[in-house]
């Protein structure tokens, strides 16, 4: 388990932030029932519960089994596995007016790695890969076809770590430490009934666009990160799938209560 104390991580919620922090990689953030009472025990489990370890208790949870992604277990990087159909984890943090998400994911095809709010009204946000697998998103009124890293490469099929940082200033993708789109946002990405939700988008209760993918941690923040903080966020993330879970637990211990 997550090792007691302060630590880096608790400085980005230390001006009274919300959000959540979801570390798939470790095992004892995860349990196979909602109430967050019995912990996976083997790959293939299906995950019902990601604890927050943020200490904001936004926890996701899917009620529905056959709606539930499984935990995978590798010597580096163990992750939680979606079907891209159907399988979401929902947290209770809905999107802010300025917000930060960021996911250390592999991703197969088009869809959402992080998503929420009320898209039918436009007030939505999102972490996607796009069709031609690009990282993409959306805010506002803009979409996947709006808000995508121009000429990017196609990340499909490997693992990178993903932030988007948007505000009514501008909206930017960052992909494994590099900002590499920066442009003013139309419309908020903030609304609505829909908790940000892993492996999919959350549409006012509404899940949709499924991603097939692993996720190996998640962080969502009611703030945009300076630069600085990108850089260190990545370079964490990056540790989740390239160390083991006994590295990558000591790397964060001390981290979270």
């Amino acid at each position: 388990a997550l090792g007691k104390g302060g630590g880096w991580w608790r400085s980005l919620f230390s001006k009274g932030e919300n959000g959540f922090v979801f570390l798939p990689a470790d095992q004892s953030t995860l349990t196979t029932d909602t109430a967050g009472s019995t912990p996976v025990a083997a790959d293939g489990n299906e995950i019902a519960r990601f604890r927050d370890v943020s200490g904001k208790n936004n926890h996701a949870v899917q009620a529905t089994a056959a709606n539930r992604p499984i935990w995978k277990v590798a010597s580096t990087g163990s992750y939680s596995q979606s079907d891209g159909v159907n399988d979401g984890l929902v947290s209770s943090f809905l999107p802010t007016a300025s917000l930060t998400l960021a996911v250390a994911f592999n991703c197969s095809a088009a869809g959402a790695l992080i998503g929420g709010g009320n898209g039918g009204t436009g007030n939505r946000c999102r972490i996607s890969i796009d069709a031609g697998g690009k990282l993409s998103g959306g805010w506002g009124a803009q979409t996947e076809t709006n808000i995508v890293v121009p000429a990017g490469v196609d990340l499909r099929n490997a693992d990178h770590v993903g932030i988007f940082v948007a505000d009514a200033t501008s909206v930017d993708l960052w992909v494994d430490g590099v900002k590499l789109y920066s442009q003013p946002p139309s419309g908020t990405g903030f609304g609505g009934s829909g908790g940000l939700t892993l492996h999919a988008a959350n549409n006012g209760g509404t899940l949709g666009q499924f991603s097939n993918s692993r996720i190996y941690a998640g962080l969502g923040l009611s703030r945009r990160v300076t630069s600085a903080e990108v850089a260190r966020i990545t370079e964490r993330f990056q540790g989740a799938f390239s160390l083991n879970m006994t590295d990558f637990i000591s790397d964060f211990g001390g981290d979270f209560a």
